[in-house]
């Protein structure tokens, strides 16, 4: 998710590189947060099937 958001930014400094990941970390909405937190135990299961490697 973070990912997607930071393409679009070219930081040119550590100071900048965070200053851009705190802010585009406040623009996730609670919405997207209980989303995410939901579906943790399916991906958590998935993982244990697959003993540890990719799903």
């Amino acid at each position: 998710m973070m990912g997607k958001k930071m393409k679009s930014h070219h930081p040119s400094n550590k100071d900048e590189l965070w200053d851009i990941l705190q802010q585009e970390w406040y623009t996730i909405s609670p919405e997207v947060c209980k989303k995410l937190a939901r579906s943790m135990m399916a991906r958590v299961k998935a993982v244990i099937k697959q003993s540890g490697g990719s799903t």
